[in-house]
């Protein structure tokens, strides 16, 4: 029977074509088949239908919508995975709820608590912090460029992102596609100091992805700024298991490759969640 992961992301952002590079490079020899579909507008209006009615699902809802035509060709009993990308919005949906920032996100809580099984028909919902292009947001040379985006730099992350990152215009290479992923595991790691107490593959696997989110209200609420962060490794290692994992930890990085600022005291700025 065929195996098919379904990743839905909220338009079409760079997410899936990001998703499948790096898959691609990950597990060449994968039979597992990666199936995209999009939802036009706040993908949180599209988690929260599927949590208020149980009697809806991703696939009826997504299926014959404009751009989901890959979904024509797959039976909903093949679908064994289901996985959101979200960006997190700190200007955007907020503007326009009663209750702004605050109210967005605890809604946004409340779907992370809800969306946290893949085999299930809720899927698991993964946050990139403030947005995709978190990815780059790597520093490549002992620079000490810092990882926490302050509010007002959100409007032109993009920018900066396409300005001061150099592989933001290439396409992953799998030496620098591990190298990245190595990168943000570790920050995950250290932002998560208090759950995550070593770098095994339960520790990440098991990880709360509304513990993160948690910390990063904490920061943002305490410094106005969050940590740049991408889920993306943590999908490998949830599709890849421990073949991912050590395929990412085989990349050897050491501290004069990357001096990231970002990393110290960040169990100062942590405090309580």
């Amino acid at each position: 029977m065929e195996d098919v992961i379904l990743i839905i992301t909220e338009g079409k952002k760079p997410e899936f074509s990001l998703l499948t590079q790096i898959k691609a490079g990950m597990f060449p020899a994968s039979e597992r088949n990666v199936v995209k579909a999009y939802w036009h507008t706040d993908l949180l209006d599209l988690c929260n239908s599927i949590k208020d009615d149980p009697f809806l699902d991703y696939f009826t809802v997504l299926k014959g919508m404009h751009g989901n035509e890959e979904l024509d060709s797959v039976s909903e009993e093949a679908v064994s995975e289901i996985y959101l990308f979200f960006d997190y919005d700190v200007h955007g949906p907020s503007k326009y709820l009663k209750g702004g920032r605050d109210e967005y996100d605890s809604m946004l809580l409340s779907v992370l608590e809800f969306c946290n099984n893949e085999t299930e028909p809720r899927g698991k919902l993964y946050v990139s912090y403030p947005m995709v292009e978190a990815v780059w947001q790597v520093p490549m040379n002992c620079n000490g460029t810092s990882c926490l985006v302050s509010s007002s730099e959100l409007k032109i992350y993009k920018k900066n992102i396409s300005d001061n990152f150099a592989l933001r215009s290439r396409p992953f290479e799998i030496d620098s596609c591990l190298y990245h992923m190595h990168r943000h595991l570790e920050r995950i790691a250290a932002f998560c100091a208090s759950v995550i107490t070593d770098l095994s593959l339960d520790s990440f696997l098991l990880l709360d992805c509304a513990l993160l989110h948690r910390l990063e209200m904490h920061l943002l609420k305490t410094h106005d700024e969050v940590l740049s962060i991408c889920p993306i490794p943590l999908f490998l290692l949830s599709i890849g298991g421990r073949k991912a994992y050590e395929k990412i930890f085989s990349t050897m990085i050491s501290l004069d490759d990357c001096n990231c600022s970002c990393l110290i005291g960040l169990d100062e700025r942590e405090g309580e969640v």
